[in-house]
């Protein structure tokens, strides 16, 4: 039986130590053992962590937990980017309006399949976002329809 969800935010140390606890390695695991990732070594879990490590140290970085019952069924992570920053090495050039507009790199969004369509997912991303202005929200360089 489903319990009510609850969902908390965290932000610095409180956001490092949380992201980086063994719950949350779990669940990443739990999510890549799907098939569709052919255990690609890019979804392993040193590698999440190894990420993870970094991006937590990145300005304005934010984690947003859902619970159920006091187990751990979703996580959302990013953070902001000012304007003029876009990502560094090998990546496709941003569309100019992108770049020169303040922004939210939202790096992880994972709900365990217990709560998939449930609602749970979007409400992560809701309290990660916020209530920050919504100009033209884009995904890997492509606008959302």
């Amino acid at each position: 039986m489903t319990m009510a969800v609850t969902y908390l935010r965290h932000t610095g140390e409180s956001a490092a130590d949380a992201i980086l606890s063994p719950a949350y390695g779990d669940l990443y695991d739990d999510i890549h053992a799907d098939p569709s990732y052919n255990a690609n070594p890019l979804f392993a879990r040193q590698r999440f962590i190894d990420r993870t490590v970094s991006q937590v140290r990145q300005p304005g970085f934010e984690l947003v937990t859902a619970h159920d019952g006091g187990k751990l069924a979703g996580f959302c992570f990013g953070f902001t980017m000012e304007a003029g920053r876009w990502w560094g090495g090998e990546t496709s050039p941003a569309p100019a309006d992108v770049v020169d507009a303040p922004k939210v790199a939202v790096i992880e969004l994972m709900v365990g399949d217990q709560h998939r369509g449930s609602g749970v997912g979007k409400r992560l991303l809701s309290e990660l976002l916020g209530d920050r202005d919504r100009v033209s929200p884009r995904v890997a360089g492509s606008a959302v329809e």
